[in-house]
This record gives structure tokens, C-alpha cells and sequence, in this order.
């Protein structure tokens, strides 16, 4: 909701206490790379972040399987 009203601070910030609880569900992780790409205007991806994604591509791989 925060997104689509144009609130992307407050989106990214949901989006980021969504990882940590999700324990990096590949859903909030993407969406929170995505709004802090439209707002800082770059992807900068940690070492931290990197895992994530990578922990998120092997946790969608094996339920494609």
C-alpha cells in the first residue's frame, strides 16, 4: 500500500523489517531491492545482500524441482 501511494521511504522500510522476519523470503527481498534502487537511484549490493539474493535464487530453484 505504502508503495502505491508513492511513500517509497516508509515502502522500503516495511519491505526491509519484512526480510528480516521472512528470514530473506524471495518476495520481500527483491521488492526492497527494488525500492531502494528507485530511491537511492543505483543497486549497490552488499556482501550481506549478496548472500541474500543467493540464499532467495536457491530457495526458488528447489521449488521449482
Amino acid at each position: 500500500m505504502l508503495r502505491r501511494q508513492s511513500r517509497f521511504d516508509e515502502a522500503l522500510a516495511s519491505y526491509e523489517k519484512a526480510v528480516a522476519v521472512s528470514c530473506g523470503h524471495p518476495y520481500p527481498l527483491l521488492m526492497a531491492v527494488k525500492l531502494r534502487a528507485r530511491t537511492t537511484g543505483s543497486i549497490e549490493l552488499d556482501a550481506d545482500r549478496r548472500r541474500q539474493l543467493l540464499h532467495a535464487e536457491q530457495m526458488r530453484q528447489s521449488k521449482r524441482r
